[in-house]
């Protein structure tokens, strides 16, 4: 959509630009797809480059940061591939692409008890606003959801330590919802 848009306005070498990060993106994304798991480092390699694409969608209202520990070698640790990004796109699509106003996206992550904490928070619409528009828009499918549940119940089935998602709907004094924070607690393992 964002190289289309680009196109008709006549923003040829923007659109071209676009079109060779998306490339680099795709390509990244076929070399994770084919393995089992990857290192934490290769995983956040490719949320930036997914997440700085999906900014160019938006006006100058959409922000976005990456905290990760300063003291750790991520080239050592290794996670199920693409387990974070499915979290992040639906953070985007469903939660910010309707807001009106700043858009906001943090990634964070963190070693706790020896499990990785990876938190995706928004201040997105919110879950119920989101699945009201969801509702309303016959094209929508719920694909990408579904399938990391499913990934997530498969991994766990052969795991000793299990993979957790907690999500917490963020919500103001008055009711309103102030967006969405997704934790995906996953062991720590070594490289």
């Amino acid at each position: 959509n964002s190289v289309q848009g680009l196109i008709y306005s006549n923003q040829k070498s923007k659109a071209s630009e676009y079109l060779g990060k998306f490339s680099d993106l795709m390509r990244k994304i076929l070399e994770a797809s084919d393995k089992k798991e990857i290192t934490v480092e290769k995983e956040f390699e490719m949320l930036e480059m997914y997440v700085s694409l999906e900014k160019s969608r938006f006006d100058s209202d959409f922000d976005y940061s990456f905290s990760l520990p300063n003291d750790l070698d991520l080239s050592r640790y290794k996670i199920p591939s693409m387990i974070i990004q499915p979290f992040v796109e639906n953070a985007i699509k469903h939660g910010l692409m309707h807001k009106k106003g700043t858009k906001e996206l943090k990634i964070n992550a963190k070693i706790i008890d020896n499990y990785w904490h990876f938190t995706i928070e928004d201040n997105g619409i919110g879950r119920t606003k989101s699945a009201q528009i969801n509702k309303n828009l016959k094209s929508h499918n719920s694909f990408a959801t579904r399938a990391i549940d499913t990934r997530i119940e498969l991994i766990n089935k052969i795991a000793t330590s299990k993979i957790e998602i907690q999500i917490e709907d963020k919500i103001s004094n008055s009711n309103e919802p102030l967006g969405t924070k997704i934790n995906v607690l996953i062991p720590v393992k070594i490289v």
